[in-house]
């Protein structure tokens, strides 16, 4: 065949060049580079066959929910904002 045979060596360089390629992209779609570094291991645990794809691994990522680290969690399903606190309000006794 005379083509060079990649060792699986090759073939993960390839993936983590792949990834620190991606990755950034997804920083700029999802947020700071603090939160980028949070999935970064979710990437490659559950979504690596979808580098360089970054719409592919945000979509992956969502999918992957309860699986994901707890710190990526945080970043793809951040909670809703608080909702208002409620006034206490005083209720008057009837007097009988």
């Amino acid at each position: 065949m005379g083509g060079q045979v990649v060792g699986w060596g090759g073939w993960l360089r390839g993936v983590v060049l792949a990834g620190c390629v991606a990755v950034p992209e997804i920083a700029a779609a999802q947020g700071t580079a603090d939160e980028q570094d949070a999935c970064r291991p979710d990437v490659f645990r559950l979504c690596s066959r979808f580098i360089p794809d970054v719409d592919g691994i945000v979509a992956c990522l969502n999918a992957s929910g309860p699986r994901l680290s707890p710190a990526c969690h945080a970043v793809m399903f951040p909670r809703a904002a608080d909702p208002p606190p409620r006034r206490k309000v005083k209720h008057k006794r009837s007097r009988a």
